[in-house]
């Protein structure tokens, strides 16, 4: 195989591997059944997701009924997004398999992993969490002390819907014109 070859395949390998690596790192197993998680963990609530960003990783959570923790307002924000990424959320390479992705309108049952409070409260999560779309059979769960967001506690406020279905946000287009720009590249090497 000449030089220039060697170093097109060299550059290509490169920007796969910077372009695919967050997407290898999850790995969940507490090995803990879920009817013990739900009677264990820290903070159990019912909500709704009203409203996304980041792709789809950022919920406000129209919180309906609280099984276990400290008491919540009417809404809060879960970050389903992997705090272990660096990369901002909405550039290349912040996707992690480690990132949850809500539906707006969807009713889930949150188990969420940590609690941080800024002013509001925020909620991390990821798949390798307990937290599930809602279905009836999860009533059987619910403990009899549940009960309902305090609407005296701080809101956080709104933030805009995630991109509309059909939009491409900016971050994928600058993604796909930087592996357009790496391919010209590996190609000119080539040919040189």
């Amino acid at each position: 195989m000449d030089r220039g070859r060697r170093r097109g395949c060299l550059v290509l390998f490169m920007l796969f591997s910077m372009l695919s690596a967050p997407l290898a790192r999850a790995s969940c197993g507490s090995g803990k059944p879920f009817a013990d998680a739900v009677t264990t963990a820290d903070t159990v609530f019912v909500g709704t997701v009203m409203a996304t960003t980041n792709a789809g990783r950022i919920a406000m959570v129209r919180v309906e009924s609280i099984w276990r923790g400290l008491d919540l307002p009417t809404s809060v924000v879960v970050n389903g997004r992997d705090t272990g990424t660096s990369a901002p959320p909405d550039l290349p390479g912040s996707a992690s398999s480690e990132d949850r992705h809500y539906t707006v309108g969807q009713r889930y049952l949150f188990l969420p992993r940590d609690f941080v409070r800024d002013g509001s409260p925020t909620f991390t999560d990821s798949p390798c969490t307990f937290t599930r779309p809602y279905s009836p059979d999860l009533d059987r769960y619910a403990p009899s002390t549940a009960r309902t967001p305090d609407p005296l506690l701080v809101t956080p406020p709104p933030f805009p819907a995630s991109t509309p279905p059909g939009v491409v946000p900016p971050w994928e287009i600058v993604a796909a014109g930087l592996i357009m720009v790496g391919l010209v590249a590996a190609v000119v090497l080539r040919i040189r």
